[in-house]
């Protein structure tokens, strides 16, 4: 693993700009970032036919801001547990995490094929 640091706060905060317009770039490639949102305004409009155009527009920037106001946290947040992990914690944790994913599927599959038998009773 590669960590470089950076001290330099003119370079700091390019950075900071280049990796929000990727991450920006990356949701908006992503096609069902689109079918969410359709999605979200269909169901709006369908439930709430009477809503107007200002009320859809409030809607969405307050659940833009939310969202601008998690990815913040994220990242701050992100950058102050970066320098507590180390490449032992890192692995430990992937260890563990790939044990309770092996642990869930498991059950899940159990459970699958349980139900499937169930339907044959």
């Amino acid at each position: 693993m590669c960590i470089i640091k950076v001290f330099d706060k003119e370079v700091k905060q390019q950075l900071l700009w280049t990796n929000l317009f990727k991450g920006l770039l990356m949701n908006l490639s992503n096609p069902l970032t689109y079918v969410f949102w359709l999605t979200l305004r269909t169901t709006i409009q369908t439930t709430h036919p009477e809503y107007d155009i200002n009320s859809y527009y409030f809607f969405f920037i307050g659940l833009f801001g939310g969202i601008l106001c998690i990815e913040l946290t994220k990242v701050f947040l992100a950058e102050k547990i970066g320098k507590l992990l180390t490449a032992e914690i890192l692995f430990k944790t992937n260890k563990l995490l790939g044990l309770v994913f092996v642990v869930l599927s498991t059950v899940l599959m159990f459970n699958l094929v349980k139900n499937v038998f169930q339907l044959y009773d």
